[in-house]
Parts: structure tokens; sequence; C-alpha cells
């Protein structure tokens, strides 16, 4: 089972008209079984806007998290680090300022970025992965 299903996907629909660049869409959702998203396969309808999303976009189809805890599940996402690399091996544990995180990168190639968040481990506060967001 995954612990956290990973959906990343490029959305050329979204992107500006007098930029060539595709737009970036990061979606995570934590603790979702894969198995049970019809994009991937379930035969019930469970999942119908990430389905409408992933039928125009780059679905990965075999990600996995190298932890099985939030904030270093995410924190290795971000910086493509493995927690013993990056140092987060706990819920509540802060990454430290060094290691580039994707939306650092890719707000200093001129995109614009944002962040939905709606878990409070993943408070800036408790995760340290809020800088480079717009």
């Amino acid at each position: 089972m995954l612990r956290a299903a990973l959906l990343a996907a490029l959305v050329p629909a979204c992107a500006r008209a007098e930029s060539p660049r595709p737009s970036v869409l990061l979606v995570t959702v934590d603790t979702l079984r894969a198995d049970h998203l019809s994009c991937y396969g379930y035969e019930r309808a469970t999942s119908p806007n990430l389905d409408a999303l992933a039928q125009e976009s780059l679905l990965f189809e075999d990600a996995s998290s190298p932890r099985a805890k939030t904030t270093p599940a995410i924190a290795s996402l971000l910086s493509g680090l493995y927690p013993h690399s990056h140092g987060v091996r706990d819920l509540a544990a802060p990454l430290a300022s060094g290691p580039r995180l994707l939306q650092e990168v890719l707000r200093d190639h001129g995109y614009e970025t944002g962040a939905i968040v709606g878990n409070y481990v993943l408070t800036n506060a408790r995760s340290g992965l809020a800088r480079g967001f717009d």
C-alpha cells in the first residue's frame, strides 16, 4: 500500500500564452491509495477531478516514497534527496536551509510559485518547506 500517492502533472493548457514553458502543478495527497483512483485503473469512479486532470497531463504511474512519514517524504520530493541527505527524518523536524527545493528552482527560472497546504505538519514552522513560494 502506498503511504503517500504522488501525482505530478504538467498542464500545458494552463500555461500563459506568452510563455513557451509549461505550467507545473504538483499535487500531493497524504495517505491516499493510488490503486483506488480511477486514473490508476480502479474500476469505480472515485476521483473524477483528478482523472480529468490526468487525461491532459503527464501522469507518473510508478512513484514511491522514500519514507512513510509526511514531512520527510515531501522534503525528499521537493529536494530530490533522500532523508539521510536532507536530514528530515520525523514529522515535526524542519528542513535545514541547505538543500535547494523545486519551488526555488522554478522561481529562479521565472515561474510564479504557490502552495496550498492542508496538513498541519507541513506548516513552515514544522517543516521548513515554504521557502521559494511566492
